[in-house]
């Protein structure tokens, strides 16, 4: 039971809380209709140009600088014709390639956001999964109510907490906005996951000085710290405390520094 006076002590030695990308996929039906309409349009263009033979003076082109770059293929318009009369050419070569690169930059944008709705369905998924658990903890509330409830003078209160204090399990410890929850539970600043054969003790020893610094700074600076406690059977305790630390990302927050008490 030593743990009830060393959280009281804690939280009130430290003065504990008080009361372009983004058009792109917002828009992306829109692009891909016009992009489709793009490559339609080039290859019709296309296709009229190798059937009614929009013929230039082959000279003229030699002469132009900006078509030596372009695919000119000379063709024999009158058939047996004076050797002595300019050729004619046409040249598809530049809608071919326009329209290529049209397809390619359609299909590298619709490829972009499939992959990005893709990415949305997974965060769903994981955001939903951090929230049910969350939601069901044994116990979720701030730190300074959790405190209020094992000094509380209704017995019934106080003993169910203790209750789920001296059992195993694993423990969340996470902080929100200044003053308020906000109604998503995952929507913390930083969070913590502890484990203990005494869930009480091992809360104890994260938020003293001498356990979690990230933790302590939040409780000391009047932060919004909520506790949450996932009790299991011994043997499971190590299992659900790394799928706690893995769902919750505790490891890129302040899991990620060492010397973690309670564990």
């Amino acid at each position: 039971m030593g743990y009830v006076e060393t959280i009281t002590a804690a939280v009130e030695l430290a003065g504990a809380v008080g009361g372009g990308v983004k058009y792109l996929f917002e828009h992306a039906d829109d692009i891909r209709k016009n992009l489709d309409n793009l490559v339609a349009m080039l290859r019709s263009a296309k296709t009229l140009l190798d059937t009614a033979g929009d013929v230039v003076s082959a000279n003229a082109l030699k002469q132009d600088p900006s078509t030596e770059a372009l695919e000119v293929e000379v063709v024999n318009i009158a058939g047996d014709e004076d050797p002595g009369e300019p050729k004619k050419t046409k040249d598809p070569g530049f809608l071919r390639v326009a329209m290529d690169k049209a397809v390619a930059f359609r299909d590298d944008r619709i490829s972009d956001v499939s992959r990005w709705r893709d990415e949305q369905a997974l965060r769903k998924k994981v955001h939903d999964a951090k929230r049910t658990v969350l939601n069901g903890a044994s116990i979720k509330m701030s730190l300074t109510k959790l405190v209020e409830q094992l000094n509380s003078d209704d017995d019934a209160v106080r003993l169910a907490n203790m209750g789920v204090l001296d059992a195993p399990g694993c423990f969340a410890i996470a902080t929100y906005g200044k003053f308020d929850l906000g109604g998503d539970p995952t929507d913390y600043h930083g969070i913590y996951v502890g484990k203990a054969t005494c869930v009480g003790d091992g809360i104890a020893a994260v938020i003293v000085p001498s356990g979690n610094a990230d933790v302590y700074a939040d409780i000391k600076y009047k932060q919004n710290v909520w506790v949450y406690v996932f009790t299991c059977v011994p043997d499971m305790l190590d299992d659900k405390y790394d799928a706690l630390v893995n769902l919750l990302e505790a490891s890129k927050s302040y899991n990620a520094r060492q010397g973690q008490a309670g564990e």
